[in-house]
């Protein structure tokens, strides 16, 4: 075990390592005892579940449940640590040393997500070769490493259109609901919303898509839908209903 843990020890993007599967199983033992009857499943997600593709050592894990916010605190006796639903609506995030954990209901459109461009990378050597080489060129330049206001960093952004092409050829359809955070997505908010204003951070804003394509936004701030445009609003107004009140629930 001592072993497989120094292994996780890297920050950069490293070779592919044979071990990355036998420290998801490890963990996915200790995960399935603490979770007890709150799972439906727990997949090995991300690069590290990719054979031959280079990752930074760090091991994504989705966790399907009955209950987010019960998983997120049954697995803290294992060290994990909360951070809440962190931009992604009905996702509640934990993480210790390398592993991380995204905790998400039934039926939720980033399981499906996850799991086609996982296996489409395992099933097309050319993507996978072209993802790596993105991926050490992206993280090859300092300045990417650094965190955004919403703390992700222009290596992760950096792969967002790769990975939207990759999604578009697996057949990725379903409907999702996201909060504004890629620019191409506050561009689309902008677009669409007519919202002119400046960012106010008291305010969630989000978008809507089907498949690949943004179809509408939305600004909330509080409780209140202060604006919503675009197609398919009585769907999207129905997620944000339900998020209200999930952020509610205690």
């Amino acid at each position: 075990m001592v072993r497989l843990m120094r292994i996780l020890s890297r920050k950069d993007v490293v070779n592919y390592s044979r071990y990355w599967p036998d420290i998801f199983s490890l963990e996915k033992k200790k995960l399935e005892k603490a979770l007890a009857d709150n799972q439906v499943a727990i997949h090995h997600v991300g690069s590290t579940a990719v054979p031959d593709l280079a990752a930074k050592s760090q091991i994504d894990i989705i966790i399907v449940t009955y209950n987010q916010k019960l998983a997120a605190k049954q697995i803290e006796q294992l060290g994990y640590e909360s951070k809440g639903e962190l931009n992604i609506p009905f996702r509640e995030y934990a993480r210790k040393d390398n592993f991380n954990i995204h905790i998400l209901p039934e039926n939720h459109p980033d399981i499906e997500m996850l799991l086609l461009f996982r296996d489409y990378l395992r099933d097309h050597e050319e993507a996978r070769i072209a993802y790596e080489k993105l991926k050490k060129q992206l993280s090859d330049n300092p300045e990417n490493h650094y965190k955004n206001a919403q703390g992700f960093t222009e290596y992760t952004l950096g792969k967002n259109k790769f990975v939207r092409d990759i999604l578009e050829k697996a057949g990725f359809k379903r409907y999702s609901l996201k909060f504004c955070l890629h620019h191409t997505e506050w561009d689309a908010y902008r677009k669409l919303s007519g919202d002119s204003q400046e960012i106010d951070t008291l305010a969630n804003y989000f978008v809507y898509y089907k498949g690949n394509e943004i179809i509408a936004a939305a600004k909330v701030k509080g409780r209140n839908l202060e604006i919503i445009q675009g197609k398919e609003l009585s769907e999207m107004q129905h997620l944000i209903e339900k998020w209200l009140v999930y952020k509610a629930q205690n």
